[in-house]
């Protein structure tokens, strides 16, 4: 399961169907950029299912994976319960005090050892986000146009006359980047290290 699949980019690329000659470059590029954008994001998308324990919960608790879809089960000190708070955009997990409204932070009062939840959490593949497509597609094609590219006319050559001449490889023609669709990835980059 992906979040792009192969005849979506040949879709994208205008590609007949039984054109396979490209399928295997085509099929590696796109999972190369999907692990560059997960490793950059600091989070995998795909939808999945997550068992998470917490022990001795404090402040903010942030599940590993988000958005929440659903929780088939959670648990105080092994007892099942119903006394939590999820905010499923973001995965935060607060408790809830006795009127049912969901506490801020978890406290050094509160008598809980142990949390468990089970839930599901991710993108379904039909619920994916359009605009994180569209950076695998743009990269994709970018990898697919250039993939003939004469590799010399990657090499600089710099020189200051009697002092020093070098010839280097422009690796940066080779490395997927960015560039304009960072915006976009910002969107959608973890920031579970920056919060207290």
């Amino acid at each position: 399961m992906t979040w792009v699949t192969l005849y979506d980019l040949k879709d994208e690329l205008c590609i007949d169907d039984d054109d396979t000659q490209f399928d295997a470059f085509l099929t590696r590029k796109r999972n190369s950029i999907i692990a560059a954008i997960e490793s950059y994001c600091r989070r995998s998308f795909l939808a999945s299912d997550e068992d998470e324990t917490i022990d001795f919960p404090r402040g903010v608790v942030l599940l590993k994976k988000y958005p929440i879809i659903g929780v088939s089960a959670f648990f105080i000190n092994g007892d099942a319960s119903t006394e939590f708070y999820l905010e499923n955009e973001t995965g935060r997990l607060y408790y809830q005090d006795a009127d049912g409204n969901p506490m801020k932070y978890w406290s050094n009062t509160n008598a809980e050892k142990s949390v468990r939840i089970q839930y599901r959490a991710g993108y379904e593949s039909n619920a994916f986000p359009d605009d994180l497509k569209d950076v695998v597609f743009a990269m994709v094609q970018q990898a697919y146009l250039n993939r003939d590219r004469d590799t010399s006319q990657r090499i600089k050559f710099e020189a200051i006359p009697n002092v020093i001449s070098t010839a280097y490889y422009d690796s940066a023609n080779l490395h997927p980047t960015f560039g304009a669709h960072v915006d976009v990835l910002n969107k959608y980059a973890c920031e579970r290290g920056m919060l207290p």
